[in-house]
């Protein structure tokens, strides 16, 4: 088997992340594993380009990392990629490149904004709280929370209105090709973009596409997560009580008994494990 025939695409809260306490500590023995064996491990996330990159160092993976719900796709300015050939013409974000697939947060907000004010709805977003209130609604610190409010391209609200007035910005939205998309804690304003069409452009860019027996894993707990389910041939569906995850399409969909990285292990380890011993 060619060590490089599985590829790996995760969502960090909930799943990678424990969703109470962010950690992983759960999953570092599988983590290395992974790395040992040249799969390739994907984030696929709604976090911050900051935010991923610093989990990124604490896990020591150096790969390309989809952030704010399909809204970017992010490389290391000075990696040469073992996985992936990239030829597009690519964009700088900080002192990385990346491939994007949304307006920014400024023309975002100034959509989103007017449509707000003119219909009086009741929500607030990141770009209205302070860093104190993001911290105080995620139990993050205060420089996580800080990091958290750092978007390029999109915007988490959370909605205190009705269901009804909820579809009518939905609608309105609708006709701007704006988009909201449910996460663990809070909606996400964005611009049409999603996980999976971020990831299958990058799934088209892998090396080993073309050969055979190749297998995509995606792992997800929330709504958010399924348009990258849908795009895989093995989605893991991370046990979350307040969402109920339907892959469509799948060779196989896989649920977790346990929440957060307890589940992310409990079922990505013995998958590893199958398609590596029936490849050989």
């Amino acid at each position: 088997m060619s060590k490089n025939n599985i590829i790996i695409f995760t969502d960090l809260d909930g799943c990678l992340l424990d969703h109470n306490n962010y950690s992983f500590t759960l999953a570092r023995p599988l983590l290395s594993r992974l790395k040992n064996h040249g799969i390739p491990l994907i984030i696929n996330s709604s976090k911050t380009h900051i935010e991923v990159k610093k989990i990124q160092k604490k896990i020591g993976i150096q790969t390309p990392y989809i952030i704010e719900n399909g809204a970017a796709i992010i490389f290391n300015s000075s990696e040469k990629s073992n996985f992936f050939q990239v030829d597009d013409s690519l964009t700088q974000l900080d002192s990385k490149t990346m491939k994007t697939f949304s307006i920014n947060r400024k023309e975002l907000l100034a959509i989103t904004n007017e449509i707000k004010n003119n219909h009086e709805l009741d929500y607030q977003g990141f770009s209205e709280m302070s860093i104190e209130t993001i911290s105080e609604l995620t139990q993050l610190t205060n420089e996580q929370a800080y990091d958290a409010s750092q978007r390029s391209f999109s915007e988490p609200i959370l909605w205190n209105d009705s269901q009804a007035r909820l579809n009518l910005f939905k609608k309105h939205l609708d006709e701007k090709g704006i988009k909201i998309q449910a996460g663990g804690r809070f909606l996400h304003l964005s611009s049409g973009c999603n996980k999976g069409v971020a990831m299958q452009w990058l799934i088209n860019k892998w090396r080993y596409k073309d050969t055979q027996n190749n297998f995509v894993i995606a792992l997800g707990d929330s709504l958010n997560d399924k348009s990258m389910l849908d795009n895989s041939d093995y989605a893991i569906v991370i046990k979350n009580q307040n969402t109920e995850l339907k892959p469509q399409g799948k060779i196989k969909t896989i649920f977790s008994n346990q929440k957060g990285t307890a589940g992310w292990v409990e079922t990505l380890t013995p998958l590893i494990n199958q398609l590596q011993s029936e490849q050989g």
